[in-house]
């Protein structure tokens, strides 16, 4: 999954953040503070809105292309479902939850990245699926609001970061069928995917069946080069509550200066390209050793027409990294976000505050240091 092209402000870092491996919101003005953490001007605050979006997790698994239907839960036998009891239309609706069980499914089939076993696919029949998600058959979805690709089946994807799994079938030990079967039943997560006969990216979500056009369409957020917002932004963060609550932490811990100036900080700054709001990213992450201090912070703010900052989000963040999308989904001038997770590869979509709306879970079965 590739981001969508912002240009990251790397302000300072450390140089002791160890690797990762590679897979591959908020709101308009208001008066009142909701989900961030911190302590925030009262003028300069927003409300968080529901956590409700049209949006879909799309990925890759070798050659195909996929968009997340639902999860597949191993230990429950059932997934859940995106169902728009309002509006009348299950596949474009605000995401509501029922559970329902795993539909019947063909072989398995085993997909490997870099020679390693990473995925379990099994194609699923529409006629084996509820209508809500068998009409999902021939629909046309935009992904990236870049490339539009047709829905031409289902299939149930079991992916998971396994390495040691290469080197069970290059000593001998375990068949293709034992290690799809591993990763299917076992090690991986399972979901249920619609595949589409084309285009890559992170998100995507229907069309019209009709072929008109969407009422409201989500949009993404439109990059911009300004270092003095990204200083504004960042001194924002650094001075906020959990700004410095990270800076007492980190000398306790014995070190010294201030830990943004040692941190590895990514600011991007944005706008709607409908309103014309002025936004700015500030992700600060200090991991000083493994299992040792870290530091991992978050910070969202708007500008108004007349220059005053307003917070949207100022939080400690748990196993999330930099976000690499931008998407006002309902067109109320906020944006969800798209980001990989901190240790693992998972891909998670985050709501205004922060929160998690849904994720694409790659479990990690290797040493994190």
């Amino acid at each position: 999954m590739m981001p969508m092209g912002f240009g990251l402000m790397m302000l300072a870092t450390a140089g002791f953040l160890g690797p990762r491996p590679t897979q591959t919101a908020m709101l308009s003005s208001a008066t009142t503070s909701a989900g961030a953490q911190g302590e925030i001007a009262p003028a300069a605050t927003a409300t968080a809105a529901a956590s409700a979006t049209t949006l879909h997790l799309s990925f890759d698994v070798g050659e195909h292309s996929y968009l997340k239907l639902a999860d597949i839960e191993h230990s429950a036998n059932y997934f859940s479902v995106g169902v728009d009891d309002e509006a009348g239309d299950e596949l474009a609706g605000e995401v509501q939850r029922a559970a329902m069980k795993l539909p019947a499914h063909g072989a398995l089939q085993l997909v490997r990245v870099d020679a390693i076993p990473s995925a379990a696919v099994a194609p699923v029949a529409a006629e084996d699926l509820p209508r809500v998600l068998g009409s999902w058959l021939h629909r046309q979805v935009r992904v990236d609001e870049s490339c539009d690709a047709r829905v031409t089946g289902f299939a149930v994807v079991a992916q998971a970061y396994a390495p040691d799994l290469a080197y069970e079938q290059d000593s001998g030990r375990l068949s293709d069928d034992e290690v799809a079967r591993l990763l299917f039943d076992e090690l991986g997560h399972r979901v249920l995917a619609a595949t589409l006969d084309g285009c890559s990216g992170g998100y995507a979500y229907a069309l019209p069946a009709d072929g008109g056009t969407l009422e409201t369409a989500p949009v993404a957020a439109r990059p911009l080069e300004d270092a003095a917002l990204a200083q504004q932004a960042r001194t924002a963060l650094s001075d906020s509550a959990p700004g410095r609550d990270a800076q007492r932490r980190w000398q306790e811990a014995g070190f010294e200066g201030a830990w943004m100036d040692q941190a590895e900080l990514a600011v991007q700054v944005f706008e709607h390209p409908l309103s014309g709001a002025r936004w700015a990213s500030v992700h600060a992450l200090a991991d000083v050793e493994c299992g040792g201090l870290e530091l991992n912070l978050l910070g969202m703010y708007e500008w108004t027409r007349d220059g005053a900052i307003i917070v949207h989000l100022e939080r400690a963040l748990d196993d999330i990294a930099t976000p690499e999308y931008f998407v006002d989904s309902d067109g109320d001038g906020s944006f969800e976000m798209l980001a990989p997770s901190l240790w693992g590869a998972d891909w998670l979509l985050l709501d205004a505050r922060g929160e998690r709306l849904d994720s694409l879970r790659i479990p990690f079965h290797a040493c994190q240091c």
